[in-house]
């Protein structure tokens, strides 16, 4: 399924191998793309995604998204303190690839979602889903307003946290850790504003940290690998105009987005 130039949209029932593709997401009463229930390897590349009042792509009990070369600007504000008021936001939903996306001025750039959850199959019935195998590589997270990255795991074992964390990592009870959950966070740009946050990691409900330095991301949680933080400049925020220099970060990391994207001027600045 190619779309162009949606309104509204959500991918609902049990399907596979959708595909969004330069097409505008745009002031939805909501989130600017639902793929939810059973979802299977779906594609959004090219689009501009922008200005909903929940999530730019909320993913929910689905597996293998690829979102990648996307623009996704000032999402989520319509509900602050909610858990999926970002750019892009990925709720127990494993396979998931996200890269060279520019993901600025949300009010969180990335996030995940956990809970118990189950999810129907394609193929027919219906298993437990959860965060894993995730891949987020070569994305431009910059003035999103509270945090960067997120991670809202509202559950009762400790998952999310390295093994050496862990309150009992030696109990014959102990069950995943972060290391087995296998996420990867590599090669991004990192460009907080003045009292942004970088990393928070642990729903405000239960045990959490905040992160604002990225060798303390590195050293912790094991995470981050060739990221940096740098400045993120481009020519017109307000008029989409995210033309860089030509000595940009951006360009230099593989961060920026591949293409064109409807609506939005891309490119070196001469």
């Amino acid at each position: 399924m190619s779309v162009h130039s949606y309104r509204k949209s959500r991918i609902g029932m049990p399907a596979g191998q959708a595909v969004l593709e330069y097409s505008t997401f745009v002031e939805n009463r909501g989130n600017g793309i639902w793929i939810d229930i059973g979802n299977e390897d779906c594609e959004v590349h090219n689009c501009l995604i922008a200005f909903n009042e929940d999530a730019g792509i909320f993913c929910e009990i689905s597996y293998g998204l690829h979102a990648h070369d996307n623009v996704i600007v000032g999402n989520g504000f319509a509900f602050p303190g909610s858990w999926m008021v970002s750019g892009i936001s990925i709720s127990s939903s494993p396979g998931r690839i996200i890269e060279r996306n520019l993901l600025v001025g949300d009010q969180e750039g990335f996030n995940f979602r956990e809970q118990n959850r189950s999810t129907q199959r394609i193929e027919g019935g219906c298993e437990p889903v959860w965060n894993h195998d995730e891949v987020v590589r070569n994305n431009v997270l910059a003035f999103n307003h509270d945090a960067q990255v997120r991670a809202w795991f509202d559950i009762s074992d400790e998952r999310h946290w390295p093994r050496s964390m862990q309150t009992d990592p030696d109990s014959e009870d102990a069950g995943l850790s972060l290391e087995g959950l296998r996420l990867t966070f590599e090669d991004n740009l990192y460009c907080p504003g003045p009292g942004q946050g970088l990393f928070k990691w642990g729903a405000p409900w239960k045990r959490n940290e905040k992160y604002g330095r990225l060798d303390a991301v590195r050293e912790e949680l094991g995470l981050g690998q060739g990221s940096e933080v740098a400045e993120f400049d481009v020519l017109n925020y307000a008029g989409l105009d995210f033309r860089v220099p030509a000595d940009s970060p951006a360009l230099s990391k593989g961060c920026y987005p591949r293409g064109d994207v409807p609506g939005v001027r891309l490119g070196k600045l001469p």
